[in-house]
């Protein structure tokens, strides 16, 4: 259900135009600073469509030696039935 990956900046401004587009229900960005050489942004997003619902969370570490992004992302589909 939830995916650990790294992603480019380019895939960020991809998933976040997306939400931009109209489907976006909550949307919260906060920075936070753990120590003085490491500053972590975390983005959440939760959007909803009459078929799935999808979170999303983005966290990004800034440290001097490096920039570590981690996503999770979760699917929720409903289940369709027809009736005959």
């Amino acid at each position: 259900m939830a995916n650990r990956v790294h992603k480019t900046s380019e895939n960020y401004r991809d998933m976040k135009n997306i939400v931009l587009k109209g489907s976006e229900i909550y949307r919260d960005m906060e920075n936070r600073v753990l120590h003085p050489a490491k500053t972590t942004e975390i983005w959440r997003m939760k959007y909803f469509t009459q078929e799935k619902t999808i979170e999303m969370w983005r966290t990004k570490y800034f440290t001097q030696e490096k920039t570590t992004e981690i996503w999770r992302i979760k699917y929720f589909r409903q289940q369709k039935t027809t009736e005959k």
